[in-house]
């Protein structure tokens, strides 16, 4: 069962406590210490970008290499997180 499988709508802190006390697969696990390692989020795709615009915060990292830029202007204004946090993009 996934980590979040079965939790959703409104989950209490005693669903979350339930949840962990179940225990998790090793490929769950793998999982979580990748994203925490990479300080990428961990979910679906749409899940992220759904966040992304509603907390108005860039997730997922940039490519590599020099941003352009346009007028001065973010490619879509959204705030960097990890060590960017306050500065439009």
């Amino acid at each position: 069962m996934g980590l979040t499988e079965g939790l959703h709508g409104r989950v209490t802190a005693s669903d979350w406590a339930a949840r962990l006390g179940q225990g998790m697969e090793r490929g769950e696990l793998a999982a979580i210490r990748r994203a925490t390692q990479t300080e990428c989020p961990l979910g679906e795709a749409g899940f992220v970008e759904q966040s992304q615009a509603k907390f108005q915060v860039r997730l997922r990292p940039l490519p590599p290499g020099p941003v352009a830029r346009m007028g001065g202007q973010g490619e879509s204004g959204l705030v960097e997180s990890a060590g960017q946090a306050g500065r439009l993009a």
